[in-house]
């Protein structure tokens, strides 16, 4: 079973599986593309894995959105997460070939400077250092999430299993 994925947006987006020596070094060739290491898995309902928006408003406390336990994920969606400089990351669950599997892939707006650092647990995140902040995820197209709605000082975008 997969672990879970989060993108935020701590100073630059960054990427990571939270599992130590999991390498995601497609992000950093020319086609910014590459996988975790483990699909996820659909429970009894087809959910791969819930979606949850977690930000800190300028004014005001942090938030969670959608409530517990999140936006939930199956097989053919999509979520699209755009930032500044006209960077997106798109992550898919594509039903075929390999299905629960987690495709990342960065479009570049400005062209993505991609570094990549490993903490003291061995887990790897993958830097985009010329992204600005998170400012909207998509789910399926629609609107999940508006920055501009609701100014925030720190987004994270948490896929956890199901």
């Amino acid at each position: 079973m997969a672990k879970p994925v989060v993108i935020d947006d701590g100073g630059s987006t960054r990427i990571r599986q939270i599992k130590s020596n999991v390498r995601m070094d497609g992000l950093l060739a020319a086609l910014f593309m590459d996988s975790p290491d483990e699909i996820f898995v659909a429970n009894a309902n087809g959910v791969l894995c819930y979606l949850t928006v977690r930000y800190f408003a300028v004014l005001g406390p942090a938030h969670n959105f959608p409530a517990d336990p999140g936006q939930p994920l199956m097989l053919g969606d999509t979520v699209t997460i755009d930032g500044g400089n006209g960077q997106s990351i798109t992550v898919t669950f594509p039903i075929a070939p390999n299905p629960g599997q987690m495709d990342i892939a960065l479009t570049p707006g400005a062209g993505p400077v991609v570094t990549r650092k490993q903490d003291n647990n061995g887990i790897w995140r993958y830097i985009v250092t010329n992204a600005d902040n998170i400012q909207t995820v998509h789910y399926n197209g629609a609107l999940l999430f508006n920055a501009a709605a609701t100014p925030t000082i720190f987004t994270m975008v948490h896929f956890k299993p199901s």
